[in-house]
């Protein structure tokens, strides 16, 4: 139904990738998995986590926000026409 995807570079606790399915979604799941994902790196002694969002997706948005996160940098995509 769910699954994240983290890791630790430079004492810094990254959630890579996070995915609830759509019909699991809104009952909690997603919140727990970061929840459980930053007892882990607090265990651990990482003292920073972070992760990135498409500025697209304002339910992931919402739920970060709603977990602590803040907007730290924005980047921008580079695209190149191949055909």
């Amino acid at each position: 139904a769910a699954f994240v995807i983290a890791w630790v570079e430079d004492g810094t606790g990254w959630i890579t990738q996070m995915g609830v399915r759509e019909g699991w979604r809104g009952q909690g799941i997603g919140e727990g998995l970061i929840a459980l994902t930053l007892g882990f790196f607090a265990a651990g002694g990482i003292e920073t986590a972070a992760l990135e969002v498409a500025t697209n997706n304002p339910e992931a948005r919402a739920l970060y926000e709603r977990m602590g996160f803040r907007v730290s940098a924005r980047y921008r995509s580079w695209r190149k026409q191949l055909a």
